[in-house]
């Protein structure tokens, strides 16, 4: 079984900063081999290096990166692939692999830590040991996230979907949650996983040459005004914006919308809301394709989700229209 480290919090320590003694900031330089569970777990693990980054500063291209290493693993023979990092956009990286992958023959798993690996109280070593795990035993064939399921770290991890994934807490140890999908299991002593995990299955495809990055995330709110929005979407090629309640904009902004459909920009329309999506046609007052050229609805998906998988539309040059048609799981059951 592989483990690919990418950086994060579970690769740092907190410096000790004072004659006293006393805690300072977490830095890197952390060896996170320090925390596998392999020789516990009675699995063999390989160990590689695809970065070290704190992943407020991970990008497209590193996403890619990651995609091609899991590739060449799984091709290498790896029977599960746990990728370690860092939390804050972790999300994001499990949405763009689960887009850029596909079904996939064995478990694609990430994790991390909220608080530094090094630090005697870091939730990092748990974390590892479950989607180790969940890697090496569970009949999974998609991206996931595996994190703690509880503040206290005392219960049993979940498994989550990993383009239903949002980061929930900034602080807490159980940070994520899956909004709009019931988690796919639970990991404990074994693996438990529910109807609606899919089995292994498929071969990766070769990821996607590209993401396209002229696209943004726009959070509409009453002081959203049309040359605003006009200002910001004037060097795009598309846009998702999360909309309010099931997916509304105030009427101002409509032409600005329609102007970057009839040039040919994609825009897609989602919900701020945490969970229920977005439901285009339940008001009078809804955008529609008719009104907005290429309109199209995340439906069920995290607005960051859908951000993601804008990017890997457009950057493979398919239709806009792609983004509502189901590709890992993102689209499918609601609570």
């Amino acid at each position: 079984m592989s483990v690919l480290t990418t950086g994060g919090t579970i690769a740092q320590q907190t410096a000790r900063t004072t004659a006293s003694g006393a805690l300072g900031v977490a830095v890197p330089g952390f060896d996170v081999t320090r925390l596998l569970p392999g020789d516990r777990l009675d699995v063999a693990l390989s160990v590689r290096s695809v970065s070290a980054k704190g992943s407020k500063d991970m990008r497209a291209t590193d996403w890619l990166a990651m995609a091609a290493a899991v590739v060449e693993e799984i091709a290498a023979g790896a029977d599960g692939v746990v990728l370690v990092h860092g939390t804050d956009t972790m999300h994001y990286t499990a949405a763009a692999l689960s887009f850029v992958l596909g079904p996939v023959p064995v478990p694609v798993v990430l994790t991390g830590s909220m608080r530094p690996g090094g630090d005697p109280d870091s939730d990092g070593a748990a974390n590892l040991r479950d989607a180790v795990r969940t890697a090496a035993t569970a009949d999974l064939g998609e991206v996931v996230v595996v994190f703690s399921g509880d503040a206290d770290r005392r219960g049993p991890a979940t498994i989550l979907r990993g383009n239903r994934a949002r980061k929930v807490h900034s602080t807490a140890l159980n940070a994520f949650a899956s909004p709009a999908l019931a988690p796919l299991g639970a990991v404990g002593e074994s693996v438990v996983l529910s109807a609606h995990a899919r089995p292994k299955g498929g071969s990766p495809p070769r990821p996607s040459p590209a993401f396209a990055e002229d696209v943004a995330l726009v959070t509409v709110t009453p002081t959203t005004t049309a040359p605003l929005l006009a200002g910001w979407l004037a060097p795009l090629s598309g846009v998702v914006l999360a909309g309010t309640g099931t997916g509304h904009v105030h009427a101002d902004l409509v032409p600005v919308l329609a102007d970057l459909g009839a040039r040919g920009g994609a825009v897609v329309m989602s919900s701020q809301a945490a969970a229920g999506g977005e439901r285009l046609g339940a008001y009078s007052g809804d955008l529609t394709p008719e009104v907005v050229p290429g309109l199209v609805g995340a439906g069920a998906m995290t607005a960051e989700a859908a951000l993601v998988k804008l990017m890997w539309v457009l950057g493979r040059g398919a239709d806009p229209e792609q983004v509502g048609v189901d590709r890992a799981g993102e689209l499918a059951e609601r609570w």
